[in-house]
């Protein structure tokens, strides 16, 4: 019995000395991570922190450490200030700099910084020749454990942001240039929420690559932190040179009246948008091309100029060229010479909308707008009797544009 108990306790020591043995690198100050030299990175490390009685870094020394706290020690060749900075980590991760081991009863604090928000950096002044201790930790039951990415470096300088790039169609690769700097945050103008916004994230890599929407000119934002938080700007405007030919955008049309044939000879275009000028909205940078024909036909219900106008596309951009189109033709009598009549609802409408075509005896085109200007519905069509789904558009007011060939009808209709 004694040698069984005996041979019970020696198994337990050995397995609790093999788990002090096998613990992660860091979690005491026996097994604490030299740092030799700066500037030091690691990454892909883990901390498992724990609450602490007091603010950080302060209160009994027992609570400086939870025993799986990641513990590196420095002892700096020269006397300046170095900066600790963290990333990837979760929230409430927090750095501690100590003049002696954590756990030891005389620990003084030197330095330390908690981050509700995660990725803190800390600026601190050091000794050349002392030793110190620095304890990755977080400081909630809740988050206690954080995965992170460490730099130590010395201050040196103020950072000078600049960069380099190459094109690509419309691939972009940055070189950053920049000195005395070791994070990098950039921003391409074409984020949801855009620089200077505060509440905005830029792509936080040191060469990114970017693809981009649009040839032309693109502002990019480059800011550069050196490891003490000492951060500088650089705005820069590129200009991205497409690598085809830019369309030409033109049209020649034959009128018969009101009746007009268009055809586009535009050049370098892989498609064509048509505004005929009797548009019910104006053109502006909400409303769609009436049509996208190559070679569309279109007829005027009123006598006057209309400026027509053909927008050519490729993947280089846009050109636009418009003519003026005189109707004359068009008689007060013939514009009602069918006693139309439309009836819609049910008013508001919810989910389908009725449309009644009373009157009529030619094709009808129906359109639905939104305030945007935007054409949300259209069709064409024999019939007389419509029954919309309306139930996938948001809430509002619409305009319902009921065009014949001898009259257009428009109401406004609340969609709820």
């Amino acid at each position: 019995m004694k040698i069984f108990t005996l041979s019970f306790f020696s198994i337990l020591f050995v397995c609790l000395f093999n788990f002090s043995v096998s613990a992660q690198p860091g979690a005491t100050c026996a097994e604490a991570v030299v740092v030799s030299s700066v500037p030091y990175t690691a990454t892909g490390l883990t901390t498992v922190g724990t609450t602490y009685t007091g603010i950080a870094c302060s209160g009994t020394f027992p609570n400086y450490m939870s025993g799986a706290d990641y513990v590196f020690s420095f002892t700096p060749a020269v006397t300046q200030t170095y900066g600790i900075v963290l990333s990837g980590t979760s929230p409430t991760a927090s750095i501690f700099v100590t003049d002696v081991c954590p756990d030891n009863a005389s620990v003084a604090c030197i330095a330390n910084i908690n981050s509700t928000m995660g990725n803190p950096t800390l600026s601190v002044p050091l000794t050349a020749g002392t030793t110190y201790f620095i304890t990755i930790s977080t400081v909630s039951l809740a988050a206690a454990t954080t995965n992170f990415d460490i730099l130590i470096d010395a201050c040196n300088g103020t950072p000078t942001p600049n960069f380099t790039f190459t094109q690509n169609a419309l691939d972009v690769t940055f070189t950053n240039t920049s000195t005395n700097a070791s994070t990098y945050e950039w921003f391409y103008g074409d984020e949801l929420i855009a620089f200077p916004n505060p509440i905005a994230f830029g792509e936080l890599v040191e060469n990114p690559t970017h693809t981009f929407t649009s040839y032309g000119d693109h502002e990019v934002v480059l800011i550069a932190t050196n490891s003490c938080g000492s951060a500088d700007t650089i705005i820069q405007t590129i200009t991205l040179v497409c690598p085809g030919t830019a369309p030409v955008a033109d049209f020649t049309y034959n009128q018969t009246g009101a009746d007009v044939a268009f055809q586009s000879t535009s050049t370098a275009a892989d498609s064509v948008g048509w505004y005929f000028g009797d548009e019910i909205l104006p053109i502006n940078p909400f409303t769609s091309p009436t049509t996208t024909e190559a070679a569309p036909s279109h007829t005027y219900t009123s006598n006057g100029s209309f400026t027509v106008t053909c927008i050519a596309y490729n993947e280089c951009g846009s050109d636009t060229t418009t003519q003026v189109i005189t109707i004359t033709t068009v008689s007060a009598g013939s514009i009602f010479s069918e006693n139309i009549s439309v009836a819609c609802f049910p008013i508001p409408a919810e989910n389908v909308l009725n449309v009644n075509i009373s009157g009529n005896t030619s094709d009808v085109q129906i359109l639905l707008i939104n305030d945007l200007g935007q054409i949300v519905y259209s069709v064409n069509s024999k019939s007389n009797n419509h029954v919309i789904d309306i139930s996938k558009f948001s809430k509002g007011v619409y305009t319902i544009n009921v065009k014949t060939n001898s009259t257009i009808q428009i109401q406004r209709i609340l969609f709820k």
